[in-house]
């Protein structure tokens, strides 16, 4: 009993960082859809991108919930690969044999969601003209205001 209760600050202290750095990368993250590919941030000391080129995507799946929310994630096509780790937290969780790039927590997560299907079925058209369409999101930000730019952007 006594031991137990001695790893209850650490617990609560490890508990605490996951939750401070969760807050900092919901606050950096701003996901981006252009014509061609997915643009995924990682990264706070350090940032990278990672590109992720329509060509390269198998499929892509919504996950909406009751706010209006959602996760949106795509499938890699087969020998193609990002690094479970590279890529936490924007990786479905639990697929680490095949990871999933996740864009989580997207707010009005359906309008993406079809803005992201016209952009893919668009690259994969045969001689597609390139529409200059690009949605960048916030998960932090929620709805645009006169501080943030609107979610969803035709430039």
């Amino acid at each position: 009993m006594l031991s137990a209760l001695l790893l209850l600050p650490a617990a609560l202290a490890a508990a605490g960082l996951f939750a401070l750095l969760a807050w900092l990368i919901s606050r950096t993250t701003v996901y981006t859809i252009t014509p061609r590919r997915l643009v995924l941030p990682v990264g706070l000391a350090l940032p990278l991108s990672i590109n992720i080129p329509f060509s390269v995507i198998e499929a892509a799946d919504v996950k909406l919930f009751a706010d209006g929310t959602g996760d949106l994630s795509v499938t890699p096509a087969r020998g193609e690969r990002v690094g479970y780790l590279l890529a936490w937290p924007h990786v479905r969780p639990w697929r680490f044999a095949r990871p999933e790039p996740t864009l989580r927590s997207i707010p009005n997560a359906a309008a993406v969601a079809e803005m992201l299907a016209g952009a893919l079925s668009q690259s994969m058209a045969p001689g597609a003209a390139s529409t200059r369409m690009v949605a960048t999101t916030n998960p932090a930000v929620g709805s645009p205001t006169a501080a943030h730019p609107p979610l969803v952007t035709a430039a």
